[in-house]
């Protein structure tokens, strides 16, 4: 037993952060590729193929070539409805792809990895900041009182208000989509003004300290050993099993995994962890579990 243990410490302490990363990318390709163009079921055999070949295909440049100019064709053609992360989720892969034509592609990659995860949250803190409509509360407090079903469970714990009152809110959203003249008023409780507060500074907090720990992890005030890696998991875990948008959180989880040291076991093993850990809020990715182990059911 003993030794099929040191056998599997040695293979994860030399499994390569880099390989982790573009694991984790095609299984968020696979997963979240728009239907665009008819090309969502060609990326994904595209993808499935990568994961089974990876030993081959994996690191092939012109293979992530194809898999990036598939997806960037399917996603120009929805440039202004697709979910804000999509973007982000093409720019990831095209850096994969130059980064793979260069000699030192893990240290490209890995810079990229770095400045996307930095400006990316730099500038959703900046857009709140900027937002009068975020910064007083009221984007939360409109989630939370029927604005968004998956805050539902959320709202109801925290919050105190009951189902009741926030499907009557649903109603009167509803009413006043179909209306010309909004004149409704929505039900909350005194909790939710609170909360929603509270989310909207702790939100502006986290990402800002992302956006700083990454874009200045060279500089000293910011260079606190594995501080940004545990920051981006408390965002993680703290926003997605709430707001259940895995596609980013995946697609974070695989550029943090790709900034990280070799030698670093333990972020390795908790990027790992966390990537597994968000498959059971994603509806989908449950869904084609579901397929996957249907195959082997005799």
């Amino acid at each position: 037993m003993n030794r099929y243990s040191d056998i599997i410490k040695n293979w994860f302490r030399n499994l390569n952060p880099i390989d982790i990363a573009l694991i984790m990318t095609l299984i968020l390709i696979f997963t979240y590729m728009e239907e665009a163009l008819n090309l969502r079921r060609i990326v994904q055999y595209t993808s499935a193929g990568g994961l089974l070949f990876y030993r081959y295909i994996g690191r092939s440049p012109w293979y992530w070539l194809i898999v990036t100019a598939l997806m960037t064709y399917g996603h120009a053609h929805l440039w202004f409805s697709i979910d804000n992360h999509k973007y982000l989720m093409t720019y990831w892969s095209l850096a994969i792809t130059l980064s793979l034509f260069l000699k030192e592609p893990q240290d490209v990659l890995k810079k990229n990895a770095t400045l996307l995860i930095g400006l990316c949250f730099l500038f959703a803190t900046l857009w709140k900041v900027i937002t009068p409509e975020y910064m007083n509360g009221s984007f939360f407090e409109f989630l939370l009182i029927g604005g968004d079903s998956r805050f539902e469970a959320f709202s109801i714990f925290l919050t105190g208000i009951s189902a009741e009152t926030i499907e009557q809110n649903r109603e009167i959203i509803r009413s006043i989509s179909a209306s010309a003249e909004p004149a409704l008023e929505l039900q909350a409780c005194g909790r939710v003004r609170v909360v929603a507060l509270f989310l909207t500074w702790w939100t502006v907090f986290i990402e800002g300290a992302i956006a700083l720990l990454f874009l200045f992890d060279r500089h000293r005030l910011f260079k606190k050993g594995n501080l940004k890696n545990y920051v981006l998991w408390l965002f993680i875990l703290s926003t997605y099993p709430v707001a259940s948008v895995i596609g980013f959180a995946w697609l974070i989880t695989a550029m943090g995994t790709a900034q990280i040291c070799s030698e670093n076991n333990r972020l390795k093993l908790g990027y790992l962890l966390l990537f597994l850990l968000l498959a059971f809020f994603s509806e989908r990715a449950i869904s084609y579990l579901k397929v996957v182990g249907g195959l082997f059911y005799f």
